[in-house]
C-alpha cells in the first residue's frame, strides 16, 4: 500500500515538472517558437495557469530580453561616443591652430584684425557647442575639407597682398608706359584679392552652416 509520504512526494514531483514545463513553454513562445495547441493546453492545465498568465509571463520575459540586449550594447555605444569625442577634440585643436595662423598672416591689416576677433568669438561659441554634441562623421569630413581649402586661400591672400604692395611701389616710381602697365596690373591684382576675400567669406558661411547642422537633433 502506497504511503501518504510517497503520495505527497509524487504530487510535489508532478507540480515541479508541471512548473518546469510551463516555464519552458514561456521561454519557447518568447523566442517565437510556437507549441502545438493540445500540448500547450495540457501544460497550462497541469501548471494550473491561465492563458492570461501565459501572455503576461511571455511579455515579461520578452521585455527582460530587450533590456538585456540594450545593456549588452552599452559598451559599443560608449566606444563610439569616445571615438567621436576624440575626433571632436582634434577638430577643435585644428580650429585653434588655424586661428593662430590666420592672425599671424593678417596682423598688418586693421580691418582683418577686427574681423578675426569676431571670427574668434564666433568659432569659440561654435566650438563650445560642438564639445557638447556627438558629431556626425560625414559633416566632420566635409568641414575638414573646407578648412583645408580655406587655409590655402588664406596663404593665397597673403601672397596677393605682398604682390599688390610691390606693384603699388612700381606705380609710384615708374613713368610713362611702364607706369600705365603697372597701374593696370595693380587693378587686376586688387580684383583678384577681392575675389579671394569673397571666397573666404563664403567658406566662413559654409563652416558656420556645417557647425549648425552638427547641432541639429
Amino acid at each position: 500500500m502506497t504511503s501518504i509520504n510517497q503520495i505527497l512526494t509524487r504530487q510535489k514531483q508532478l507540480e515541479t515538472e508541471a512548473e518546469d514545463a510551463y516555464h519552458a513553454a514561456v521561454r519557447r513562445i518568447a523566442d517565437d517558437k510556437p507549441l502545438a495547441e493540445k500540448k500547450l493546453f495540457a501544460i497550462l492545465r497541469d501548471a494550473d495557469r491561465s492563458a492570461d498568465d501565459l501572455e503576461r509571463d511571455v511579455q515579461t520575459l520578452r521585455q527582460r530580453k530587450a533590456w538585456r540586449q540594450q545593456l549588452d550594447s552599452l559598451p559599443d555605444l560608449e566606444r563610439r561616443f569616445q571615438d567621436e569625442e576624440t575626433a571632436l577634440q582634434q577638430l577643435c585643436a585644428e580650429f585653434e591652430k588655424l586661428e593662430r595662423e590666420h592672425e599671424d598672416r593678417c596682423l598688418p591689416h586693421e580691418n582683418e584684425i577686427r574681423r578675426l576677433r569676431q571670427e574668434r568669438l564666433d568659432i569659440s561659441g561654435v566650438k563650445q557647442r560642438l564639445l557638447n554634441s556627438v558629431v556626425d562623421s560625414r559633416l566632420l569630413s566635409q568641414q575638414k575639407q573646407v578648412l583645408a581649402q580655406r587655409r590655402l586661400l588664406v596663404e593665397q591672400r597673403h601672397e596677393q597682398s605682398q604682390l599688390i604692395g610691390r606693384i603699388a611701389s612700381r606705380v609710384e616710381y615708374a613713368e610713362g608706359d611702364e607706369s600705365k602697365r603697372a597701374a593696370s596690373r595693380l587693378k587686376q591684382e586688387r580684383e583678384k584679392l577681392a575675389e579671394t576675400d569673397k571666397q573666404l567669406a563664403e567658406m566662413d558661411e559654409r563652416l558656420l552652416e556645417l557647425a549648425e547642422r552638427m547641432l541639429e537633433p
